[in-house]
């Protein structure tokens, strides 16, 4: 039996009671009297005793299943269009998935039921990682994709947001409060560097050692329930704590353990754990970081950082090409276009910088642009940029403006673009790397993104303009310039590894097979 990652907790329950359990949001119903029965209740002394998890379940249930009949009656009156009903519907959902990680914290102690006997024989592939920020959920992604691609159905992939599922950690939006505040977050990211074991100061509290048993017995429930054959972290705090258990032993042998790092210019520390059986860094110069803190040359393979399935395959965009995009698009097919983005959630400076380009006048000699400007999930940016667009001073010089919400084609909107005008994130970098787009960033997360920052300065995929109201002229300036951007263009395509995330799934079949390869026969 196989359990499903998002199941309600009571299902390991079910298997190990053969009770059948109430199915979250489900209505209860009342037990019938049986025949020659009178009828009544049974007494406090009769009732059997509820598992206490059981009983937290069904409490939760009527909860949240009385809130949701409110939010219904709303979304009936038509309130459920205001800010006030999204905001209700938003913090009960929020409220279930909170109830369903206190059960599961609660009932560490059952352990789902093993394989039947003569399963038919399937690898499974467990992908561990945090939804902090945008980056960690993609490189998981983009490895399941891969993994999908190459092997079919003969390899079975999880993913697994640890510290959201299996602890009580609300790891989501500590992070986005954390980073809303970049001294903090660069504050905690720099002094974690420097009071870590693996920076060669011995501190009496290492934080990685700390913030262990707080992790570990969400990961060992983790690894319990799907029992993998190799497990893939691409998270720096899914490190120690993994490898500090036995829990992930299988067969009498442990588990391969990889993980691939997701920066580009430098990596905390809590990367680089010397137990691990590979390590995926995205460059040669990270592996000499791996290295310099204790890894072994064959521990360390360089593959790139792995990027989405959209750009496996992207090839140089001619003329032609980028004419079909933008037509495709609906964009002006004779305006060269300018990027914006801000990750997935629109953070950082992105309206400073969209407002630059809202009042820019192309000096002299300069083509107009087309401004394409995506806010990811932050609807309220996106509302409040198309109202400013409307009226846009650069309009009346020519500059054409769209503002767009989250997109799952970035990969034709890059190619369809002339430069892209950024954030440091070093997923955006590694794509636009793949199709050759000039690199234009504006900002940076304190601490983890500084380096992509020289990753970009060093290589010639860019420039660093720390200066948002700046950012539009330089963009012109860049865009004018036809022999500038073909420099760009070729670093950014010699520094690409659009197969990243190929090469990482091949290494994943290998580790795989060099471990269990003849288990089948022993077991047969």
């Amino acid at each position: 039996h196989r359990h499903s990652l998002c199941r309600p907790f009571t299902m390991a329950d079910e298997k190990l009671t053969g009770e059948e359990q109430p199915t979250p949001g489900s209505p209860k119903t009342e037990e019938q009297p049986t025949p020659g029965s009178s009828g009544s209740p049974q007494t406090e002394e009769q009732q059997p005793a509820k598992p206490q998890e059981e009983s937290t379940a069904q409490e939760s249930t009527s909860i949240l299943g009385q809130a949701q009949e409110t939010v219904e009656k709303l979304d009936v009156l038509g309130v459920g269009k205001t800010d006030v009903a999204q905001q209700t519907q938003k913090s009960m959902k929020d409220l279930s998935n909170y109830a369903n990680r206190i059960g599961k914290v609660a009932s560490f102690a059952f352990v789902p039921p093993k394989p039947v006997d003569g399963e038919m024989r399937k690898y499974k592939v467990l992908i561990v990682m945090s939804d902090t920020g945008g980056g960690h959920k993609a490189s998981a992604n983009s490895i399941a994709a891969a993994l999908k691609s190459l092997y079919g159905d003969e390899i079975e992939v999880v993913i697994a947001d640890i510290l959201e599922d299996y602890t009580l950690w609300a790891s989501n939006k500590m992070y986005n409060w954390w980073s809303s505040m970049p001294w903090l977050w660069g504050t905690i990211y720099n002094s974690t560097k420097r009071t870590h074991s693996l920076s060669g100061n011995v501190y009496l509290l290492d934080p990685a050692r700390a913030f262990e048993p707080t992790v570990l017995p969400g990961f060992i429930r983790c690894t319990q329930e799907h029992r993998p054959d190799c497990i893939i972290s691409v998270h720096p705090i899914l490190q120690s704590a993994p490898r500090a258990t036995s829990s992930h032993v299988k067969n009498g042998k442990n588990i391969p353990f990889m993980t691939v790092v997701t920066d580009l210019g430098e990596a905390h520390p809590w990367w680089f754990n010397k137990g691990l059986d590979q390590l995926v860094v995205p460059t040669e110069a990270m592996k000499e970081q791996a290295q310099t803190l204790g890894l072994k040359a064959e521990q360390v393979a360089v593959c790139g950082l792995p990027v989405r399935e959209g750009f496996w395959d992207v090839e140089a965009a001619t003329a032609e090409r980028k004419r079909e995009l933008k037509e495709k698009l609906g964009l002006d097919t004779e305006l060269p276009i300018a990027l914006l983005v801000g990750g997935g959630e629109g953070m950082g400076k992105l309206r400073e910088v969209a407002q630059g380009f809202f009042k820019h006048i192309p000096k002299e000699g300069q083509p107009a642009m087309q401004v394409v400007i995506v806010c990811g999930s932050n609807k309220e940016l996106q509302k409040s940029l198309s109202k400013e667009a409307e009226s846009a001073p650069g309009a009346k010089a020519g500059m054409v403006y769209s503002v767009q919400g989250f997109v799952n084609n970035m990969d034709e909107w890059m190619q369809a673009s002339t430069v892209i005008v950024t954030k440091a994130g070093p997923g955006t970098i590694a794509e636009a790397c793949c199709c050759g787009l000039p690199i234009l960033l504006y900002d940076f997360l304190a601490g983890q993104e500084e380096g992509n920052v020289t990753f970009v300065k060093e290589n010639g995929l860019g420039e660093w303009l720390p200066e948002a109201k700046k950012v539009a002229q330089r963009a012109g300036e860049v865009v004018a310039d036809p022999a500038l951007l073909e420099q760009y263009n070729e670093a950014c395509r010699k520094n690409a590894r659009p197969r990243a995330a190929l090469d990482i799934a091949e290494n994943t079949k290998r580790l795989i097979l060099e471990r269990w390869t003849g288990d089948e026969e022993e077991e047969g």
